[in-house]
């Protein structure tokens, strides 16, 4: 399996399809014992504007240091989910849990 470098890796993510002779590499990336790393390391490279942002913002150091660790944690969250969609049921799960677990309302106010 050949490897490519780096701006030849960016070329083939936006540009036409993949060489014959790297598709090996790109099905490694995907499914190998590395691609969840993988996935997770170039999912935050997408968020660091946003960890610039937070990092610039005129506050302490203390509020500044934990609301990155927030971005951070919120993205790497997003980015498991991305990995992963069925972990993710909680629109379907938590009304089903309501329906079930939830007493009815009493709205009756002619009995007082």
């Amino acid at each position: 399996m050949t490897r490519t470098g780096p701006l030849r890796y960016i070329a083939n993510s936006v540009g036409p399809p993949l060489p014959e002779n790297i598709r090996d590499q790109v099905r490694n990336d995907l499914t190998g014992s590395a691609a969840t790393p993988g996935h997770l390391i170039r999912s935050m490279i997408a968020f660091l504007p946003v960890y610039a942002g937070v990092a610039l913002l005129l506050s302490p150091l203390v509020l500044r240091a934990a609301a990155l660790v927030l971005a951070v944690l919120l993205a790497l969250v997003d980015s498991l989910i991305a990995i992963n969609p069925g972990a993710a049921r909680l629109s379907v799960t938590v009304p089903r849990i309501w329906r079930v677990h939830a007493r009815p309302v009493c709205t009756n106010t002619s009995a007082q």
